[in-house]
């Protein structure tokens, strides 16, 4: 959706700047440009523009494929439940190691990216609010029009990401006690019980993305 969007901001500029010979965005040039120098500068602000949109969507899609991550291990721990491999001795202690290791790298990951949501929340209820005045005062036959639409939606987009996959991380982790809860464990002997017990207290709280101790990533999140 960004690389959509950008390319409908280079289109955008193409036919309403290139007449005029003006540029895309501000920019500030250190001499008087000429009708020559302008095929210059003129590319190399549309290759700012690519190269943004492009370090921005790598930007979303390595977080989020972190949280992907961790999904996917935490349902290989649930399919260790489904298939009574948790129940064997060594492979209790396994299954906690596991489990702690994820918990750890979540941890490490949500203490890593903790401002750059708080950053991105901040900075897309400011611009989706100065979109919105902004689309109130244009004309629908602008060109500027669509690409604002546009622009709107990409950081609905972008929040909503981080709030969906942060909430998948909440739902897997919890569906390991859950699975565990409904494993035949009462016909365990007593020793492995125990160490049942130790899993679920340790389960009990689900991993979940903070910001700040502000909110939590989830969809009840993006809905307020």
């Amino acid at each position: 959706m960004v690389e959509v969007n950008s390319v409908n901001l280079i289109i955008t500029s193409i036919i309403k700047d290139v007449p005029v010979r003006t540029f895309p965005y501000r920019l500030w040039i250190p001499f008087n440009y000429t009708v020559s120098s302008y095929w210059v500068i003129y590319p190399a602000a549309l290759t700012g523009i690519t190269l943004a949109s492009t370090f921005h969507v790598f930007h979303d899609a390595f977080i989020t494929g972190l949280f992907l991550t961790l999904c996917v291990q935490l349902k290989i721990l649930r399919t260790r439940i489904t298939n009574k491999q948790i129940f064997k001795v060594k492979s209790i202690h396994k299954f906690l190691e596991h489990y702690n290791l994820l918990k750890q790298c979540a941890q490490l990951l949500n203490e890593t990216i903790v401002y750059v949501i708080f950053m991105q929340y901040a900075t897309s209820c400011f611009v989706v609010g100065l979109s919105v005045c902004r689309l109130v005062n244009m004309n629908y036959g602008d060109p500027a029009y669509l690409f604002t639409i546009g622009y709107y939606i990409c950081l609905l987009l972008q929040t909503f990401y981080y709030c969906w996959f942060g909430n998948e991380v909440t739902v897997e982790s919890s569906n390991i006690r859950d699975s565990i809860y409904g494993s035949e464990w009462y016909s365990l002997d007593k020793t492995r019980l125990r160490d049942i017990v130790m899993i679920m207290q340790r389960v009990s709280t689900p991993i979940q993305f903070s910001c700040t101790q502000l909110f939590v990533l989830s969809l009840d999140s993006f809905k307020q």
